[in-house]
């Protein structure tokens, strides 16, 4: 399905997929039934083995649409808005603005998730048991553990995730294999990308902040 990211969220498909107010609404996907995002296999790939560097998450043209900055202690999220894009009056900041940072307290067995201004937003923390799953929990604005909004299952060394809600589990986004994909830069030419499609009412920013997180973060 085309991408619809960067529309006003429909509150009532957040809060029926058990979230809160969403981390970024201005990625809440709203209108078609799945949209799609890309991240470069090779860049992830790079990043994770380097413990450090810079990768960009793509539209399915290949346009950027965020940036994703790794330390090896902490991931940060920059959101990457066309200039025409995202007018609409909705949770928008400027191209370049951060909006989201992921740090690590034990590898990719305990994750935070955070606000901008440092507060944390939820906490991703690997259950027992195996295959492992990992438990998305978000937190109230006084920092109040709320609920366990989202499981995630799947295969992080292969980057083959699936988020589903804790509520009916529904799945709400998932990360499909990295899949060859051709683009036209003037020549035509090949590139591996990890396809990311996020489903009607994901809040998207959580949950690519988790996947990416889990992945580099095992790297660690």
């Amino acid at each position: 399905g085309a991408s619809t990211l960067g529309t006003s969220p429909n509150v009532a498909d957040v809060q029926d997929h058990g979230m809160l107010t969403p981390l970024y609404s201005a990625l809440v996907q709203t209108r078609a039934a799945e949209a799609l995002l890309e991240v470069p296999v090779d860049a992830l790939a790079e990043v994770a083995k380097a413990g450090c560097g810079t990768l960009f998450v793509l539209r399915p043209l290949g346009n950027p649409i965020m940036q994703v900055a790794f330390s090896g202690k902490a991931m940060d999220l920059h959101i990457l808005w066309e200039e025409t894009g995202n007018s609409n009056g909705s949770d928008t900041r400027p191209s370049g603005a951060f909006i989201a940072g992921v740090t690590s307290s034990g590898g990719a067995k305990s994750l935070d998730v955070c606000l901008p201004d440092g507060r944390i937003y939820g906490n991703v923390l690997q259950k027992q048991g195996l295959p492992p799953t990992y438990s998305v929990v978000l937190r109230s604005a006084n920092g109040e553990a709320e609920q366990e909004s989202f499981l995630i299952s799947g295969d992080v060394q292969a980057m083959r995730l699936t988020a589903a809600a804790s509520k009916d589990h529904r799945v709400v986004i998932a990360s499909a294999a990295p899949a060859v994909k051709k683009r036209w830069n003037g020549t035509s030419s090949t590139s591996n990308h990890l396809e990311i499609r996020t489903q009607r009412g994901s809040d998207t920013a959580l949950i690519l902040s988790c996947f990416l997180g889990l992945i580099l973060f095992s790297q660690t």
